[in-house]
């Protein structure tokens, strides 16, 4: 009896140890480490979700034999597999930066500067991360060879052939030998943009008071907050269109901005029955240099401006009811900084007719523009955005007599913007 009772315990104690067993099958510790650290850790797929969030971690090994993907951002993924013989396990891996390469080719000793950052002299390869880099290739006599924007992807190389490598154009008319080597007429580069489509919408306040006012019945300040101008705004740039090479940063710029909010116009707290339409047109010539981290850009063309008014016609003929049609001259100082751009504007504004309120001063009227802006563009691949702040003042100068209908000297239109866009480019 106590024998069997003795063989029934070693039973028990047989299973339990049994079932201690199975049930630590396959837990075991893994320890995942990278260079650089910080890098995510997946079983299987990296559409599942992580194991681990950085690295170096520590975590339970599945029960059988399973493939792992470390993972950074800028870097070549690493697989490796685990393999449930070995309890513990430390893997450190070495991540590869997923990186592609500028090589610039001839022209010996030119500068050359990348993202406005100076890299040495050419010839040269510069390796670099995936993205849009800026590359200037500058000879020793100060002339600029080459002036592109160029896209990295990476284990893709590049190679920027700037235009006459720095060496002598040949004559075609002699022989090669009397001339020297003849240099590739021109860079293999990647395209800048062709043509960008925007989505720009305004935040409008105006505010108008007239100088020596000595009719106030007939002639009345006007205050205005809140107008919202939204339209399409198109950019081409014909000499990339054309693959001149030449003159890249000239572009054509064309915008419409339609009245979003009419608003109820009123005087002295009571309501006049009048709405406030307002719209805006652009058409644009613009030009760009870039020198180092700065830009400089100059613009003209024509632009209309109409501050106007719905409603009882008579109620019209006494606020000021301006349509701005002018010549515009401007320049704008732009910051290089890599995908972010700060700017800031001014413009004169040649104005060629101020509208209804310019046609009631029989006498004479004269009307003179100025715009001043800042704002920051920030661009991201195909994708951008500006977001800008403005201020145009319009200073007008009547002519009138005590016996007129209308009598002032002159008056001033201030009008505030909020500007944001977004585009694309193609």
């Amino acid at each position: 009896m106590i024998f069997a009772m003795r063989g029934v315990v070693l039973c028990a104690v047989l299973v339990l140890l049994g079932l201690t067993t199975v049930a630590h099958a396959g837990r075991y510790k893994v320890t995942i480490e990278s260079e650089p650290a910080g890098a995510t850790v997946y079983f299987e797929s990296t559409e599942s979700s992580p194991i681990c969030a950085k690295t170096p971690c520590t975590f339970d090994g599945p029960a059988g034999e399973t493939t792992v993907y470390i993972q950074l951002e800028n870097y070549t993924p690493e697989i490796v597999s685990i393999d449930p013989a070995k309890k513990t396990q430390k893997i450190k891996v070495t991540l590869k930066a997923a990186v592609g390469a500028i090589v610039i080719e001839g022209a010996k000793g030119a500068r050359v500067t990348i993202n406005e950052e100076d890299k040495g002299k050419a010839p040269d390869k510069f390796e670099l991360p995936e993205g849009a880099y800026h590359v200037v290739v500058t000879g020793k006599d100060g002339k600029v060879l080459y002036d592109e924007f160029v896209e990295v992807k990476a284990g893709e190389d590049v190679n920027v052939q700037p235009m006459g490598g720095g060496a002598e154009t040949p004559d075609p008319e002699k022989p090669d030998d009397e001339t020297g080597p003849v240099v590739k007429p021109g860079p293999t580069r990647s395209r800048d943009r062709y043509v960008q489509g925007s989505v720009v919408m305004d935040l409008g306040f105006r505010s108008f008071t007239y100088d020596n006012n000595q009719t106030t019945s007939t002639l009345l300040d006007e205050s205005e907050g809140g107008q919202v101008l939204l339209g399409p705004m198109i950019e081409l740039w014909p000499t990339e269109i054309l693959g001149l090479g030449k003159l890249r940063g000239l572009s054509l710029m064309g915008r419409i901005g339609f009245n979003v909010n009419p608003q109820s116009v009123t005087q002295k707290g009571a309501s006049t029955g009048l709405t406030t339409f307002w719209q805006a047109i652009e058409v644009l010539v613009r030009h760009r240099w870039n020198f180092g981290k700065v830009g400089l850009e100059i613009n003209g063309g024509y632009g209309r401006d109409a501050y106007q008014f719905s409603g009882d016609p008579g109620q019209i003929a006494l606020v000021p009811d301006a349509v701005y049609d002018s010549v515009r001259i401007g320049v704008r100082v732009v910051g290089n900084l890599g995908k972010i751009e700060p700017y800031a504007a001014i413009e004169n504004r040649i104005v060629l007719s101020g509208g209804a309120i310019e046609d009631r001063f029989a006498r004479g009227a004269d009307v003179s523009g100025l715009h001043a802006a800042a704002g920051a563009a920030a661009r991201f691949g195909a994708f951008g955005a500006r977001l800008e702040g403005a201020i145009t003042r319009y200073a007008w100068t009547f002519t009138s007599m005590a016996s007129d209908m209308r009598v002032a000297s002159g008056g001033t239109d201030v009008i505030s913007q909020l500007s944001l866009a977004i585009n694309y480019a193609y």
